[in-house]
């Protein structure tokens, strides 16, 4: 047993028994933490506010190999993405860039970069004068980019569902990517196809569905 000091991201949270929760982290020393939040749904308890999805905290945790879930001893938030949480388009937003880095993450593997990425993305995000969507894209893209799967222009003919894509929305993506390789955000004409791209291409490489896709999608 040991005590770890990380920074988190709260990714994702469920009610366990009548006053706990348990919270998905991503955190830069070991990947994917789901940890024990003891108390949280408690009346009045401080930590419920704490404990919000997207939320970066400061935590404590008693580590314990021999354990699926880690036990939080002590949380300090560090910021709440209030903008971000205010804006349905910006929270779904994040909800599909958080998805997205859980599905590139390993529980219990060390990945600072995905962290470093994911966080970044939150701030875009996060950010009054940045259009959310293409801030999302140039996340997305990052964030694959990190975990090893980078979805490069040179990437569109790799999956078969891409056969299925009209010329012009093939023509669309391309010139989407090719601005993500560059460090710059899509335009508008192609981000709804670029968002389409990176959602297939995620699914293909990591064989995993992302709910959060359908809501973003029904909010478009």
């Amino acid at each position: 047993m040991t005590y770890e000091h990380t920074q988190a991201l709260v990714a994702r949270k469920v009610d366990f028994g009548e006053s706990s929760r348990i919270v998905t982290l991503i955190t830069p020393e070991r990947g994917i933490t789901p940890g024990m939040a003891k108390g949280s749904r408690r009346k009045g308890s401080p930590l419920t506010a704490l404990f919000d999805t997207y939320n970066l905290l400061d935590i404590t945790l008693i580590w314990k190999d021999s354990r699926n879930v880690q036990t939080i001893t002590d949380a300090a938030l560090l910021k709440s993405y209030g903008v971000v949480k205010r804006d349905i388009i910006r929270s779904a937003a994040a909800a599909v860039l958080l998805e997205t880095a859980l599905c590139a993450s390993v529980e219990g593997c060390p990945n600072s970069e995905l962290f470093t990425q994911s966080k970044a993305g939150l701030e875009q995000l996060d950010s009054p004068d940045a259009e959310p969507l293409p801030s999302l894209c140039l996340a997305l893209f990052q964030v694959l980019e990190t975990s090893g799967v980078s979805a490069s222009s040179g990437t569109l003919a790799e999956l078969p569902v891409t056969k299925n894509y009209s010329v012009r929305q093939r023509a669309l993506i391309e010139e989407g990517l090719r601005c993500l390789e560059d460090q710059q955000k899509p335009q508008e004409k192609e981000i709804v196809y670029l968002l389409h791209y990176l959602h297939d291409f995620t699914q293909h490489h990591f064989e995993k569905k992302l709910r959060s896709v359908v809501f973003l999608n029904s909010l478009l």
